[in-house]
């Protein structure tokens, strides 16, 4: 059974092929940045790739509960289909999900849950993933998506629980989903393109108690990664608008933009590296830095801009402790050319900037010094 792709350079290679290589696992570890990079690209080009034909297999059987565990089988989904209420299908390792043609969508009301182990990983290729607006739990560990994305449908707002632990995103695939309740849990997790999640309240209601909790997607050689070599973090950028808590600790985030927005009950921001071309935190609301935390970050941003609005009353101060900006020492230099706040726009934004010993030497807790 072999299912064939188009590499990014124009060959064709089979992705079981590729995969197959999982079997044999190298035993010294790659040392320079040219054998690190040409392994990256290797894999990267071989599960990137859109389907050429249709895949063999078995169609993915999504309408009754179901483990798939028998390695390298291979599951093709044609259309839409859908895991429905009171359903779980698991998925175990070394299984590939494939899309057969255009539109290849599983949507989830049940359960989809997902455990790869490391060299042996879940493969999910042209193939999106949508939870809809009610759904029990999608839970996926140990798994790559490529080519696709894990999205709500337009207009959508979902109700249920979302976790991804050491889970890739290649080839263009990305994660963009509007929530209303339940939970977002990200861990571990590698991301070539921006990840954007929205929290909106339920109909009927002003406030939502779920939470945005983002952890551990760092950038670095002390953690292997199948398709990247080594963990990239964020790589592509972040857009956290919304939820009761926000949390995004000890990860990386570059690419265009970082921002996270409108938290209600609280925001912690903690010992993360952001090479983000763009770093944005601020809140539709005055008086709600109150109830945010940041501390122990590396920032390589050109700019961070904290702002909220003016509201007599409501005071917003942010305290920046232990921040790391790029080397740069001095805090009146942060303040003047990195740092945007309520002295560069005193007429519309309340947010003032606290500096806290600024570092000179980085943290590298979410990734290693530039």
């Amino acid at each position: 059974m072999t299912i064939r792709t188009r590499l990014g350079g124009g060959g064709v290679e089979s992705v079981n092929a590729i995969l197959a290589r999982r079997e044999v696992r190298i035993g010294t570890r790659l040392t320079t940045s040219a054998a690190l990079g040409a392994a990256a690209l290797l894999v990267y080009a071989a599960c990137a790739a859109s389907a050429q034909e249709t895949p063999e297999g078995l169609p993915f059987p999504a309408h009754k509960t179901a483990i798939l565990r028998k390695d390298g089988a291979v599951y093709f989904v044609e259309g839409r289909v859908t895991i429905p209420a009171g359903v779980e299908v698991t998925i175990l390792n070394d299984i590939k999900i494939v899309g057969a043609g255009e539109g290849a969508t599983i949507e989830v009301i049940g359960s989809l849950v997902v455990h790869g182990v490391r060299g042996r990983e879940v493969l999910f290729e042209n193939v999106t993933i949508e939870p809809q607006e009610t759904f029990k739990e999608i839970h996926m560990d140990m798994a790559i998506l490529s080519g696709s994305s894990l999205k709500t449908a337009t207009d959508v707002r979902a109700n249920g629980h979302l976790f991804l632990e050491l889970f890739d995103f290649i080839g263009g695939a990305t994660a963009d989903v509007t929530m209303a309740s339940g939970s977002v849990e990200l861990s571990s997790v590698c991301a070539e393109n921006q990840i954007n999640i929205r929290v909106r309240p339920p109909d009927g209601s002003t406030t939502t108690r779920l939470k945005v909790n983002i952890r551990g997607c760092i950038q670095g050689l002390m953690r292997e990664c199948e398709p990247h070599v080594s963990r990239i973090g964020l790589r592509g950028g972040l857009d956290v608008d919304g939820g009761n808590e926000i949390v995004l600790r000890s990860s990386r985030v570059g690419g265009d933009l970082c921002a996270l927005r409108n938290w209600d009950k609280s925001l912690i921001f903690d010992a993360c590296k952001v090479d983000a071309k763009r770093l944005e935190i601020t809140h539709d609301k005055a008086g709600k830095f109150a109830k945010a935390q940041f501390a122990k970050c590396d920032v390589y941003s050109p700019k961070m801009l904290l702002r909220a609005p003016i509201k007599k009353g409501k005071k917003d101060t942010a305290k920046l402790a232990r921040f790391f900006f790029g080397g740069q020492g001095d805090p009146k230099v942060v303040m003047s050319s990195i740092v945007e706040d309520a002295q560069d726009d005193p007429e519309k934004n309340g947010v003032t900037v606290k500096l806290a010993k600024v570092k000179t030497r980085a943290h590298e807790m979410g990734g290693p010094r530039d």
